[in-house]
């Protein structure tokens, strides 16, 4: 018995990738024109999601990716 489903995990990874090159494209703005446009924090908050969905599908033995995900999206919140 498998202790993994080869599709599941590939259907996530491809998932995770694609979020990060979301958020690689987002990241290459200037920090200042990500803090000050609302749009663009946005825009990576559903990446950041899904990133951290996938993280905690793939390492389950982690307790503090809830916390760390929660922390992330109120300092995006917070900042505007």
């Amino acid at each position: 018995m498998a202790l993994f489903d080869k599709e599941v995990v590939s259907t996530l990874c491809s998932e995770l990738n694609s979020a990060m090159d979301t958020l690689d494209d987002i990241v290459s703005s200037e920090e200042e024109e990500f803090l000050s446009n609302r749009h663009i924090k946005g825009s990576a908050k559903y990446p950041l999601l899904v990133s951290i969905e996938v993280w905690d599908i793939l390492i389950t033995d982690r307790d503090d990716i809830a916390e760390y995900a929660k922390n992330i999206l109120a300092a995006l919140n917070n900042s505007g």
